[in-house]
């Protein structure tokens, strides 16, 4: 398991290496004839989440939090028109939503002269596949920002319990306010932004369910040609 997640996150930054050249390429030829400006950001990425999961044959709910700061990269591209901006940000890549994975050991009664084996559950998800179409209000060169997420959430776990979940989708919204500057040589853009996306719930093979909460704010710097 270890290795198919080393491998598909080797596989994931090739895919953004290949990404942000083809867009460079654009640029140099239709982005110009369409009057697209295409760029890179780099963001430090603080991602909070918040989650229960509640067992059915119990009904106990377990509750815990999660937090990450990690730096991400995307490319994007955009068009101005007068004091207004439209565009697309894709992140190629995945970031994890924790730190680092959870382990919890339980002890499990085997049979009735009290004998014990330790049970060993792990988890962790990350955010992958992360789209935002966004729009840009712009006065002078302070602008407002609101765009609309669509982002896979792809579930990390080891249970001996047996139990299993599967990945998702989540949409959101993102806000936030940055300053554009543009020269000759390019447009540079530096923002904060919070982006809130909407209450996940899973249901695992064995109908237990996790819900959960995802919360993230970037402060992100961008270069466009």
């Amino acid at each position: 398991q270890l290795l198919i997640n080393r491998t598909r996150k080797f596989m994931k930054k090739i895919i953004a290496i290949i990404s942000t050249v083809t867009l460079l390429m654009l640029n140099s030829v239709s982005a110009e004839i369409m009057g697209l400006n295409v760029g890179i950001t780099g963001s430090i990425l603080d991602i909070d989440a918040d989650g229960t999961e509640t067992t059915k044959t119990s009904g106990e709910v377990n509750s815990g939090s999660a937090n990450h700061t990690v730096g991400i990269a995307s490319v994007f591209v955009e068009k101005k028109f007068s004091n207004f901006v439209l565009g697309l940000d894709i992140i190629p890549g995945s970031a994890d939503i924790d730190s680092s994975t959870r382990s919890r050991t339980d002890a499990d009664y085997t049979d009735d002269s009290n004998t014990t084996a330790s049970k060993t559950n792990s988890a962790n998800a990350e955010i992958d596949n992360h789209m935002m179409i966004y729009g840009e209000y712009h006065i002078g060169n302070t602008y407002v920002k609101l765009g609309y997420v669509d982002v896979d959430i792809i579930t990390n776990e080891s249970l001996d319990t047996g139990e299993s979940y599967g990945n998702t989708t989540a949409n959101g919204v993102s806000v936030g306010i940055g300053v554009r500057t543009e020269t000759d040589n390019g447009i540079l853009k530096m923002e904060i932004a919070y982006t809130d996306y909407e209450d996940i719930s899973i249901t695992g093979a064995n109908s237990n369910i996790v819900d959960a909460d995802i919360d993230t704010t970037a402060l992100r710097v961008s270069y466009a040609f």
